[in-house]
């Protein structure tokens, strides 16, 4: 898991994640490494937002990162997609996103009661909803990944739990270990399929700058959704959609934000139960 946001407390505040079993991880990663090293790339990290404004790692492809030429732009478009097509065909990857509206959150909070249930800022709530998106997903997909690798190599299902791996965000990731002990223990639903949980930083773990990558397409597109960003959707995301990797991405809105307040209390633990109560449509992506 990973988050992206726009500033200025605008746009959204995505998280993304990968849900994939530990083999399907690896491979990612060593297909990662191997594409940052390759000569013409050579980059220590992969950072979507370094990518699209030519800073950090990415400064040394442009003239001027203020003046970025078509030829340029071009260039570090196809980087983001050799890095996006990695994900594309990654065997066993599923994606699921999660935006909270940044207008509406801090709109909301402005009053005392729901600011004291939702927080100084959306991290928290994107955060735990993201953490019951997960097995909630597995809870209505039957973990057929792993038992279609059952029936495949005649062995049993060994996963049945979800163990997150977060970027420690400089901002706010005091928070994350935290937010998912209190999860575990105050959503009986999800318990069943939460495990592990574990933070590191996105510049040194490959898997995470995959997780950013796809924070980052994820976020885009609900700006565009949402009428904050023009259209079209970006090659990038649209290619992770055809290829059938995204399963959810889910907007928490006003509405959505002010029937969290109602359902809650000021001084108690943030109850989500509702996601785990989510029923599957046909047409399931941006749900509201």
């Amino acid at each position: 898991m990973d988050e992206s946001f726009d500033t200025a407390k605008r746009g959204v505040f995505a998280v993304g994640t990968l849900l994939c079993c530990s083999v399907a991880a690896f491979e990612l990663e060593v297909k990662w490494r191997k594409l940052r090293a390759r000569p013409e790339i050579n980059i220590s990290y992969f950072k979507a937002h370094e990518c699209e404004h030519a800073s950090g790692q990415f400064e040394k492809f442009v003239r001027d990162r203020k003046n970025i030429s078509p030829a340029e732009r071009e260039l570090l478009n196809s980087i983001s997609l050799k890095f996006i097509s990695l994900i594309r065909y990654g065997e066993n990857v599923t994606l699921q996103g999660l935006g909270v509206v940044q207008e509406d959150f801090y709109s909301v909070i402005a009053d005392e009661r729901a600011r004291l249930i939702l927080g100084e800022s959306p991290y928290r709530l994107a955060y735990k909803a993201s953490y019951l998106q997960a097995p909630w997903t597995m809870k209505y997909t039957k973990l057929r990944v792993l038992e279609d690798k059952r029936k495949k190599f005649n062995s049993s299902p060994t996963h049945k739990s979800v163990g997150f791996f977060v970027d420690e965000c400089e901002e706010y990731g005091e928070l994350a270990g935290p937010e998912y002990d209190e999860l575990k223990t105050t959503h009986p639903q999800a318990r069943e399929y939460l495990h592990t949980f574990s933070k590191g930083d996105d510049k040194e773990f490959d898997i995470l700058q995959a997780a950013d990558a796809w924070a980052f397409e994820c976020r885009r597109r609900l700006n565009i959704h949402l009428g904050q960003y023009p259209g079209p959707p970006r090659e990038q995301f649209r290619i992770l959609d055809q290829s059938k990797k995204i399963f959810i991405v889910t907007i928490l809105d006003k509405n959505n934000l002010r029937k969290i307040v109602e359902d809650n209390e000021p001084g108690k633990p943030l109850n989500l139960d509702k996601i785990m109560e989510m029923e599957i449509n046909e047409d399931i992506k941006f749900r509201v």
